[in-house]
């Protein structure tokens, strides 16, 4: 299930987390249409490829802003992205094959559903600590 960007529900105030929020959930539409069209594996992995890079460069801006402001649940969030990375990093290539395809879709699924539900909570939390004000 694609996510659509919006800025009411999504928009944190914070530009560059926003950016890279907005950037990780293209690389994910992107996978998931690809594996809609029934694109090659080879493409597919490499979008996937992408979306995992990104992920983990948006991962390590974010602790590296809770570290240098002492964010009390910083362990926890950091985990949260571990977990979040390690389940995207199992799925590859042959994950795509037309066999598995209802497997992949269901795994798209969960990490659409889990990014919407952690920028809207986790990280607000986080943007909060931040800037109380917000």
């Amino acid at each position: 299930m694609a996510i659509e960007w919006n800025e009411r529900v999504f928009r944190l105030g914070v530009d560059d987390i926003d950016a890279d929020h907005h950037r990780k959930i293209e690389a994910l539409n992107k996978v998931e249409f690809l594996i809609e069209s029934e694109a090659e594996a080879s493409v597919i992995a490499k979008a996937l490829d992408e979306l995992i890079k990104r992920a983990a460069e948006h991962f390590a801006r974010e602790e590296e802003l809770m570290r240098r402001t002492r964010y009390p649940a910083l362990d926890k969030h950091i985990e949260l992205h571990k977990e979040f990375l390690e389940r995207l990093s199992s799925l590859h290539a042959s994950s795509f094959s037309a066999e598995k395809q209802t497997d992949a879709r269901a795994e798209l699924d969960f990490f659409s559903d889990w990014m919407s539900v952690h920028i809207q909570n986790a990280d607000r939390n986080y943007v909060h600590w931040l800037h109380p004000e917000r």
